[in-house]
């Protein structure tokens, strides 16, 4: 029972009691445990190179008619050693994330009521699926990115497929997909709060609807209005599930 509640932070001091040495020594806490376990999964990612490359360079082929080797190119002595790193940076940050979420929560989860704690077990599953889910729309949408991207050169351009680009814009992607995916937990989080609500958000569905197809321009430029108009639906369809959850939780 004890663990229980530790694991909620229902047992942890007021932050009004806490200094700012406390604070941020607890803030250096969490980052550290954040950092380890990134950095394990990474250790283990490093060992699966080879089926972590082809789903990572899937989008790539998509869009030109590649064969390993030679999809990527480094020139660095040190290239090889670091594309490796990356490659195993980019899936160890998704499979940290619950713990990213964790941290996060217990860090300011002092600063609620008790009854609020307790939301911690849902709030990092959720937020955990959403942001899988955001990243995998990234990765099926991030050829047609990629391609719009590269067309933007013309015929008169080559297209040198360099590790450090490519993967970088893969990962940002993925990154900001997964984030943005992350709406209803910051959503629902700020209603715990009082900051806003399901009346208030419903009155300005109207204005969520135009940011929210502003936005899907933005995150997915392209000629095609297919791509940006998935992305504002989705973001639309986030924006009611927020309001859907905010009421069940009678705000």
């Amino acid at each position: 029972m004890a663990a229980s509640r530790n694991f909620l932070a229902l047992n942890d001091p007021d932050p009004k009691n806490m200094t700012v040495i406390e604070h941020l020594e607890e803030l250096r806490k969490r980052l550290f445990v954040c950092i380890i376990v990134t950095t394990v999964a990474a250790v283990v990612g490093l060992f699966f190179y080879g089926p972590i490359f082809d789903l990572i360079i899937g989008p790539l082929k998509s869009v030109h008619n590649l064969a390993f080797p030679g999809d990527l190119t480094f020139n660095t002595i040190t290239g090889a050693l670091f594309l490796r790193i990356k490659l195993a940076l980019i899936p160890a940050a998704i499979i940290s994330v619950p713990v990213w979420l964790y941290e996060f929560w217990m860090y300011v989860a002092p600063a609620f009521e008790i009854e609020t704690r307790r939301y911690v077990v849902p709030f990092v599953g959720l937020g955990l699926v959403l942001f899988l889910l955001g990243a995998g729309v990234g990765y099926l949408l991030f050829p047609r990115y990629f391609g719009f991207m590269v067309g933007l050169g013309g015929p008169h351009f080559l297209y040198i497929s360099d590790s450090a680009g490519y993967l970088g814009q893969f990962a940002i992607l993925l990154l900001v997909f997964g984030s943005v995916f992350e709406l209803p937990v910051v959503l629902v989080l700020l209603s715990r709060v009082g900051i806003v609500s399901s009346a208030l958000l419903r009155r300005h569905r109207k204005v969520s609807i135009f940011i929210a197809l502003f936005a899907g321009m933005i995150i997915t430029p392209g000629a095609d209005p297919v791509t940006p108009t998935i992305v504002a639906v989705l973001l639309i369809l986030l924006y009611e599930v927020s309001i859907i959850l905010i009421r069940l939780g009678h705000r």
